[in-house]
């Protein structure tokens, strides 16, 4: 029975190959729009699947679903990743083609993007915003901002300074030169989840951010806008465009996939913000202690 059942799984893992290899062909065509026909084929496929999910990790699967969709952004196939992305949706792995984060706790609700947040520490950071502009350009008279460590940048420049993070590390040495952030944010060490920084984040004029996805939906991340060229940066959460404000702040679940633009001349002032990661407003505690044990087994 072991073997049949292991016989099984390998002959599933086969099946799902065949299918991501029937979309890459359709993609390779370049002609995602003409490949109707094969799509629905693609749709039986995908329905087939979904009928030896009992046989097949669910965990695997949807890593499978991830990565393919992740190799279509990086390649900018932005329509094969969005088909992907829905049959991940029809398959069951993706409760929202636009969510697609590596681990997703089920029953966290909440929009992809707030203009208005409620959060605590958003009307400090409002209120303060111009203590952390000074306190940013006399860091930057004996600091330098590093280059972002990810492989998301396909133009531009995006460089970063971590004030704190949440893998142990807790508040830097860079910290020390942002008093105010320090002490708006004093509960850091309970208020910002694994795999979370609060950091000041700089884009360079024609920078370009690719569409990705944050690691996981446990967490909101505030953007405070510290310096912002007029109507020339942006981001994009989910299906929604949104500007940075100078002095003001927003938040969203970096969960769903987002991607940013500098779109300034060369001579355009950098667009500068600080980022504040929070723990997802509607976790319970013994929730955030679960998705801790988690995140550490895997090795966040």
């Amino acid at each position: 029975m072991r073997a049949r059942a292991l016989s099984m799984v390998v002959l599933q893992f086969v099946f799902f190959s065949f299918v991501i290899m029937a979309i890459d062909d359709c993609v390779n065509q370049g002609a995602l729009s003409s490949c109707r026909a094969r799509s629905n084929n693609t749709s039986r496929t995908l329905e087939r699947l979904q009928r030896f999910e009992r046989m097949v990790p669910f965990s695997s699967l949807r890593e499978m679903y991830i990565g393919q969709v992740k190799q279509r952004l990086d390649s900018d196939e932005i329509e094969a990743a969005r088909e992907i992305s829905l049959a991940g949706v029809t398959a069951g792995v993706f409760k929202d083609a636009w969510q697609r984060p590596e681990v997703f706790l089920e029953g966290v609700a909440g929009p992809s993007l707030d203009t208005a947040p409620s959060h605590s520490v958003v009307a400090s950071l409002v209120k303060h915003h111009i203590e952390i502009v000074t306190e940013l350009r006399e860091f930057l008279m004996h600091d330098a901002l590093l280059p972002v460590p990810e492989a998301l940048v396909s133009s531009g420049e995006w460089h970063h300074v971590v004030l704190f993070y949440s893998n142990g590390t807790g508040w830097t040495e860079a910290a020390e030169s942002f008093p105010t952030v320090k002490s708006i944010v004093s509960t850091a060490e309970q208020s910002v989840p694994p795999t979370g920084v609060i950091s000041i984040s700089r884009l360079m004029p024609g920078t370009h951010v690719k569409a990705h996805c944050g690691p996981s939906n446990i967490r909101t991340r505030i953007h405070l806008g510290l310096q912002v060229p007029s109507n020339v940066s942006m981001i994009r959460v989910a299906g929604t465009v949104q500007r940075w404000e100078q002095g003001k702040a927003f938040s969203f679940d970096d969960s769903y996939e987002h991607e940013v633009w500098h779109r300034g001349a060369a001579d355009s002032l950098p667009r500068v913000v600080l980022i504040i990661d929070q723990w997802h407003g509607n976790l319970a505690q013994d929730t955030k202690a679960r998705a801790s044990t988690l995140l550490k087994e895997l090795g966040y």
